[in-house]
């Protein structure tokens, strides 16, 4: 284990001591464990890669599934190999950690995620969050508040939960959700959203919006979306 040392240290008081119980038995060349909490190496070369020490999947690896809080410092992540989080697992952000996801690489996480309204992600890699997750920031990817929809009839909501409408198609579903999570519909144009398949609206009526209405809908256990409240401003 790497030496540990208290240089240029001067106190007056004779009852001053170290306490020193916090400090993990380990390499602090490797990763840190602070009153429970992991922290990962920032400059590890790849993330995902079990056998870099100090990697978040190598501190997965070691948690050989009990319950583990893993926090990132500020710093650069970089993942270039797709990398699961079990639900055993949070991860908790500080400001200015972000994981950047390499291009057809993924990072699930299943377990909670603790961050402020700052960015976390980066990358052209995938994001899948995972049902703990309830609630989701456009800022987490470095955007606004609200992110504005794609003019489809299934547009992704997986990045946010404020969002604008994109256009004028006909939505049927809402997709790249998990059960659980809310999201709030505005409109800035005239737009229909279909009931009765994938998305249930109160009455078992098609909700036809013009420009500032507002639709809250809940994905269910079935994976449905169901409305819990409604702005209309017409």
């Amino acid at each position: 284990m790497s030496e540990l040392r208290v240089d240029n240290l001067k106190t007056t008081d004779s009852s001053f001591s170290i306490d020193t119980s916090d400090i993990a038995s380990r390499d602090v060349d490797d990763y840190e464990i602070i009153k429970g909490v992991y922290w990962p190496k920032v400059n590890c070369t790849d993330q995902g890669d079990i056998a870099e020490i100090g990697s978040l999947a190598y501190i997965i690896s070691q948690a050989a599934g009990a319950d583990r809080m893993i926090e990132l410092g500020p710093g650069a992540y970089t993942l270039a190999t797709s990398l699961t989080v079990p639900v055993t697992c949070g991860l908790r952000f500080n400001k200015n950690a972000i994981i950047t996801v390499a291009a057809a690489k993924t990072l699930t996480i299943n377990g909670s995620l603790e961050a402020g309204i700052y960015q976390i992600f980066s990358g052209t890699g995938t994001i899948t969050l995972g049902v703990l997750v309830r609630k989701v920031y456009g800022e987490w990817w470095g955007g606004s508040a609200f992110t504005t929809l794609a003019d489809s009839a299934t547009p992704s909501v997986a990045q946010g939960h404020l969002f604008l409408t994109g256009g004028t198609t006909t939505i049927t579903n809402f997709t790249g959700s998990t059960i659980g999570r809310e999201i709030q519909i505005f409109a800035e144009h005239a737009i229909t959203i279909t009931d009765g398949t994938n998305i249930f609206l109160n009455g078992s009526a098609n909700f036809d919006m013009n420009i500032s209405d507002v639709l809250f809908l809940t994905q269910k256990l079935d994976g449905k979306w169901y409305e819990t409240n409604l702005s209309d401003n017409t």
